[in-house]
């Protein structure tokens, strides 16, 4: 048996818990504090107190570390070349075969971003569907930055980091502007700029923006009726 602990500050001995087998990869740790460590073909998930939550069977032991994104879904490579998504519940979410991924996967709130191969792929975490590939071998773990682009170490000679920029049309900003007033323009500012207007509802939306920060001030040209009187 290999035991996992959990160590307190000034290295006291909090919890232990007998693993079954070999610690393949972990621990990892969640946003919650969610413990999460993967041995003999099976994925352990505790409390920061040493509580089991779930145990999650699958076939294979894991190739690379754990991935926990924001969400609470974990993202595992296994050794039967599957990429599995477990939700925070022990769940399959959902699979995808032949995916040997020599790196970790980059997980946010709505996207997987994998290097698998001689390709970078984004996935929709929610569905497990492709939105985009690029032909880029990897020599390392992606990175991505606040501004949506993703930053790639690519194998061989050449440049020594690649960028991906998110495609035009990825972003979209919708809303209702509501009170008396209709066919109100909008104003939109920020990372990029463009002009729409309401409809008969005051429902608005503009389209091909790419990630950044936006303001959508509205405006309302006013129409003033001046009646003449003829003088007395």
């Amino acid at each position: 048996f290999v035991v996992g602990e959990g160590i307190a500050r000034g290295g006291h001995l909090r919890w232990k818990e007998p693993l079954p087998g070999s610690v393949a990869q972990g621990p990892a740790i969640g946003q919650d504090g969610t413990v999460l460590v993967g041995c003999n073909d099976a994925l352990f998930a505790y409390t920061p107190a040493g509580v089991r939550l779930w145990k999650y069977t699958y076939l294979g032991n894991l190739t690379v570390p754990l991935s926990v994104g924001p969400t609470g879904h974990i993202l595992a490579f296994t050794n039967d070349s599957r990429l599995r998504c477990i939700d925070p519940e022990g769940a399959l979410a959902w699979q995808l075969d032949s995916m040997a991924g020599e790196f970790p996967p980059l997980v946010t709130e709505d996207f997987v971003y994998v290097a698998v191969g001689s390709a970078v792929t984004c996935i929709d975490l929610w569905t497990g569907e492709s939105d985009w590939d690029q032909g880029i071998t990897a020599s390392g773990c992606p990175a991505l930055g606040e501004d949506g682009i993703l930053y790639v170490p690519p194998k061989g000679s050449g440049s020594s980091l690649a960028e991906l920029r998110p495609a035009a049309g990825a972003y979209v900003i919708s809303g209702i502007v509501t009170g008396p007033a209709t066919t109100v323009t909008m104003n939109l500012t920020g990372t990029a700029t463009a002009t729409t207007t309401t409809d008969s509802s005051g429902n608005y939306t503009v389209t091909g923006l790419v990630n950044g920060s936006y303001a959508v001030p509205p405006s309302k040209t006013a129409m003033i009726q001046v009646s003449s009187m003829p003088s007395p």
